[in-house]
């Protein structure tokens, strides 16, 4: 008898790891069995490395380029983004490349469905500066790194006809923070590694690309005078910090969603009013990445399923309404509308190889409304023709 249960045993194991799990209209989908559960220890044992708990100490204060990275290819950004129920949307990035000598200057935003943006979008630092948050106008300071709490300010001129923009905003978390080693689901970033071919180069370009992100909801409150006529801002917003590699050809293309709801979404009894959710197909690294998150004051889950990214703007045409699905860990799975605003914002970095195209938009969450804003990139070297310089 057991002559023949152990061959059937081991037939049985040995059908079960080399075959993949059921097919889900969802991704990622992942590999064969055993090869999704290699890259989830992998993934796994690097989560337990001090360097990743480390990290929190950092979320407040720029991060110096370590001595092994590419200083040109190593990014050190800030953004923070509002958002409000009438349309209006802040948006905002300072992020130093080249050793802290260079910075990449963004703020722009919608009031009344009026556009206005800063006039530069790169600026030569000098190296006594590389310790500043701050670069062409644009100054962000933390004014309580225990709590979190920071004053964003610009002096200068907006595009178009704004000769003098003086803005004075603070922002204030109010959900529990997201740090992408720590929070991340390590099954979905197993699947998103086991769907591609494996090599020594594989791994190595995986290694050397290593990020960390940190995000958090909260609100953005302050005034903005434009040539002397002063409004008050009060929004709610997400704050985003990341380091580490970044060179935006290796991206095809993404969709970056930042959400902030009217009301409540419970999911296993708990509150959650902000989210962002991201797919992107970086090259030969992955074909659809899915991260993210849904926070509230008490917790905050990762997203661990999406609906297939190539459903929306694959083309290069981007969608003015589409809706999609995710799902957050332990919850059900989610259905999202969003209504892009006409008014855009669209401009090309690295080189002028890659575009990067924003606008606001109100959303719809099974149900809750909200607003924040939707963005797409593309890559002119992953084939795609947005009308590149």
């Amino acid at each position: 008898m057991y002559i023949y249960t152990i061959p059937g045993i081991i037939l049985f194991v040995f059908i079960f790891a080399f075959t993949k799990p059921f097919k889900s209209s969802m991704k990622p989908r992942g590999g064969i069995r055993i090869k999704n559960f290699i890259a989830w220890l992998m993934i796994r044992l690097g989560s337990q490395l001090e360097e990743n708990r480390r990290s929190l100490e950092l979320i407040n204060q720029r991060v110096p380029v370590p001595e092994e990275k590419d200083e040109e290819d190593y990014n050190d950004s800030f953004v923070f983004e509002g958002s409000d129920k009438a349309g209006n949307l802040f948006m905002t990035r300072l992020g130093f490349r080249n050793g802290g000598r260079q910075a990449e200057v963004w703020l722009w935003l919608t009031l009344d469905e009026n556009k206005y943006s800063i006039p530069v979008d790169r600026v030569d630092l000098t190296p006594e500066k590389d310790t500043l948050i701050k670069a062409g106008g644009l100054t962000y300071t933390c004014l309580d790194p225990q709590k979190g709490t920071w004053r964003i300010q610009y002096e200068g001129p907006l595009e178009p006809g704004i000769e003098n923009c003086s803005l004075d905003l603070t922002y204030e978390p109010v959900s529990e923070l997201y740090h992408s080693g720590i929070h991340m689901n390590a099954m979905t970033f197993a699947r998103s590694m086991a769907e591609m071919p494996w090599s020594r180069e594989y791994f190595q370009r995986l290694r050397s690309e290593n990020q960390c992100r940190i995000e958090q909801g909260g609100r953005l409150k302050g005034s903005i005078q434009l040539n002397g006529a002063e409004r008050s801002i009060d929004m709610l917003s997400i704050r985003d910090h990341s380091w580490g590699k970044r060179n935006w050809t290796y991206i095809n293309r993404y969709i970056w969603n930042i959400l902030s709801f009217e009301d409540d979404i419970l999911i296993n009894n708990k509150k959650y009013r902000y989210c962002v959710y991201t797919t992107v197909n970086y090259g030969i690294n992955f074909r659809h990445l899915v991260s993210g998150w849904i926070g509230g004051p008490d917790s905050v889950l990762p997203i661990v399923k999406a609906s297939d990214m190539t459903e929306l703007g694959e083309e290069g045409a981007i969608p003015g309404e589409f809706t999609t699905s995710f799902q957050a860990e332990g919850g059900p799975v989610m259905q999202l509308k969003v209504r892009r605003s006409p008014v855009e914002h669209s401009w090309f970095t690295q080189e002028q190889r890659f575009e990067i195209c924003e606008a606001a938009c109100s959303i719809e969450l099974d149900g809750i409304r909200g607003h924040g804003m939707s963005e797409f990139g593309y890559s002119k070297d992953g084939g795609y023709k947005r009308d590149f310089p």
